[in-house]
């Protein structure tokens, strides 16, 4: 029998990285929103990922890679070093934690027309 929460967490992990490489993509486009979708989403799983604390609570990256028997250093390694995740990287320290950071996407939110 497979084990069912594996699976589930290592869908959680694939989606985190999907979120972050459609910021990536959608930061190498073009402005977004504040409020768009795309943005929070990326911005969350690039923090999950790389921000948080190495604890183990259930939902942690510790946790997660505990759970698909993964090193959690190997694998933030391997993502940093693709190119949308590099680049949302950047943004978050850059916009996020307020670090200059050199080679970041110069970023100006479009502003949302009111409609009368």
């Amino acid at each position: 029998m497979k084990n069912i929460a594996a699976e589930l967490w290592a869908e959680t992990l694939s989606l985190a990285i999907a979120d972050v490489e459609r910021l990536g993509s959608q930061l190498q486009n073009g402005p977004l929103t504040k409020s768009s979708p795309v943005l929070q989403d990326g911005l969350d799983a690039i923090e999950w990922m790389f921000y948080t604390r190495d604890d183990n609570k259930r939902g942690s990256f510790q946790y997660v890679c505990d759970v698909l028997d993964l090193d959690p250093n190997s694998i933030r390694r391997r993502l940093a070093s693709r190119y949308l995740i590099k680049t949302v990287g950047k943004f978050y320290r850059h916009y996020v934690l307020k670090k200059v950071t050199p080679g970041v996407i110069d970023w100006q939110p479009r502003r949302l027309r009111s409609v009368a």
